[in-house]
């Protein structure tokens, strides 16, 4: 209890070290308190993964089969430095004890796309897409993985899978119609395929969605 409090008035001064929060997750963990430890260890997790990856961590880890959690949690905090192996590796080690865990498919995924290894992504990302609901208000996880496997199919040239994908973006986005990716994504699969009257009617509304959006701007030259 002492620790605890100890760690807690650490905080109260400054927040936003992540030695305090570590130590007061570990404090909790050794009192039993899981439910505190758990919450404790993802902010710990947010500021700093590395510093919370101790070989004291990695046992509680392994031990509390049910903390799948913070894989996802350290997962994407590396992914989000840029620390792709890394991400890689925790989101492996979730698949090993949940083969169908959506975070970890959709991050491996998203991870061999930024990589350029389009087939790998796509075997991550295809069978997450079949889950995929009737629609997704604001651009989270359904978005990036229909956007990252359209792309993925993109640029592997199958270019009627690329425009059923971007297709499927449009569709969740039918009553929150603000995005301009699904349209740029739809005419460059349009384009590739010998339409470039529909092509540019979708580029066209993917720049009055977003002006000056890259993608679309680029797809417009090309028509020239």
């Amino acid at each position: 209890a002492k620790a605890v409090e100890t760690f807690k008035k650490a905080i109260a001064v400054n927040g936003y070290l992540v030695d305090p929060y570590f130590g007061l997750a570990l404090s909790y963990y050794k009192n039993n308190q899981l439910k505190e430890a758990k919450s404790t260890f993802e902010i710990a997790i947010d500021i700093y993964p590395d510093y919370v990856m101790t070989d004291e961590f990695k046992k509680i880890l392994e031990k509390e089969g049910d903390w799948l959690v913070l894989y996802s949690r350290l997962g994407w905090s590396y992914y989000y430095m840029g620390l792709f192996d890394k991400a890689s590796n925790m989101f492996a080690s979730e698949l090993k004890k949940n083969p169908t865990s959506e975070n970890a498919l959709l991050c491996l995924g998203s991870i061999y796309f930024q990589q350029g290894e389009y087939k790998a992504a796509i075997e991550k990302l295809e069978p997450l897409s079949a889950a995929k609901p009737s629609e997704e208000k604001g651009w989270y996880k359904w978005s990036y993985t229909l956007s990252n496997l359209g792309w993925s199919y993109f640029y592997s040239n199958n270019y009627d899978k690329a425009l059923n994908s971007f297709k499927q973006l449009q569709a969740i986005h039918k009553n929150d119609d603000i995005y301009a990716e699904p349209y740029s994504g739809l005419g460059w699969c349009l384009l590739k395929k010998g339409d470039p009257v529909n092509a540019e009617e979708n580029f066209l509304k993917a720049v009055k969605l977003l002006p000056g959006y890259y993608s679309a701007v680029n797809g417009l030259a090309e028509l020239d």
